[in-house]
């Protein structure tokens, strides 16, 4: 079944949507959209793709559209298009608010509209490597550090970093959050620019987490403890590396191996999107491994509780908030 579709925001992530939804089999690109002109001329969004003059334009002649905007604007041109009845990839995070985010989801219900959201680590070879074989986590150790760079600035490091990790904890932890301690602080934005997270889930698993955008240096680590397993991942090299306790003729042993797992993780991502709109379109059944509404909304939560206990340990310190 061949789907057209639309590309709404060609900044860092969007432009590439474009590249990989033009080459992907099955497919039409037939528009793209954004606010600068200048971005039509960039090398991944092809010459012969309709340049909408509109958001709304862009997704008119479309069955899927991928929302790729600044995280403020995600509700503002997601809503019209899922009321319409459009399939729909936002871009993490799903949107700025709790609201906005229970509206786009309300609004994919109604509609009967595909929802996914833009958590690509989900398909990182890293990930993928370890997400079927997490049977009972009992620890998580997490860092995704990054240079400064002037993206991104809208959001702070909570919504903008550590919200990866935040969708990765809960797809792999599969139990309630009950306890967020958190603190962050700015540094060069306006924003919360480093943060630290404690989780604490029921039944007692702890995620320790901490995201930073003025390092200096790349890092994305997160380290699984599970019940007789060990996993490294490192979502830069796409690898894991697994120590896991095994049965002998001489007692247990412990034996260690690493795996690598090939694929790029937004076209992973956009395959599995457009699997699900194929299905909703042919009346089958799907589960998707990538992130629903549902998930996204989840993870947004998720990352407004570490905000606002960010808010409650600065007051309470009386320190610099954000």
């Amino acid at each position: 079944m061949s789907l057209r579709a639309a590309v709404i925001g060609l900044g860092h992530l969007g432009r590439h949507h474009a590249r990989l939804l033009h080459l992907l089999p099955g497919v039409e690109l037939v528009s793209v959209f954004d606010v600068e002109p200048a971005k039509f001329l960039q090398p991944e969004c092809p010459a012969e793709v309709a340049r909408a003059a509109g958001a709304r334009e862009a997704w008119a002649g479309a069955d899927v559209v991928v929302v790729a905007v600044p995280t403020a604007a995600h509700a503002e041109v997601a809503l019209p298009a899922l009321r319409a009845g459009r399939d729909v990839l936002v871009e993490k995070p799903l949107a700025a608010t709790l609201a906005e985010g229970q509206a786009l989801l309300a609004a994919a219900r109604e509609s009967g509209a595909v929802l996914h959201t833009g958590h690509s680590e989900r398909f990182n070879g890293a990930y993928r490597a370890a997400a079927g074989r997490l049977r009972d986590v009992r620890f998580v150790e997490g860092h995704r550090l990054a240079p400064f760079t002037p993206r991104s600035l809208d959001v702070d490091v909570v919504l903008d970093l550590m919200v990866h990790d935040l969708d990765l904890v809960l797809h792999a932890v599969r139990r309630p959050v009950e306890r967020v301690e958190a603190v962050g602080v700015p540094v060069i934005s306006p924003h919360v620019d480093i943060a630290n997270a404690r989780l604490t889930f029921r039944g007692g698993c702890v995620a320790n987490l901490t995201a930073s955008r003025v390092s200096g240096k790349a890092e994305r680590k997160l380290r699984f403890f599970d019940r007789g397993a060990y996993w490294s991942l490192d979502f830069i090299a796409h690898e894991s590396d697994v120590t896991l306790l095994e049965p002998g003729p001489g007692g247990p042993t412990m034996t260690r191996r690493r795996e690598q797992l090939e694929g790029e993780p937004l076209r992973l991502e956009l395959e599995d999107f457009l699997a699900a709109c194929r299905a909703r379109r042919g009346g089958g059944a799907c589960t998707p491994a990538g992130a629903t509404g549902a998930d996204g909304l989840a993870a947004l939560d998720l990352a407004l509780q570490v905000r606002a206990a960010i808010d409650r340990h600065a007051a309470h310190a009386g320190g610099v908030g954000p």
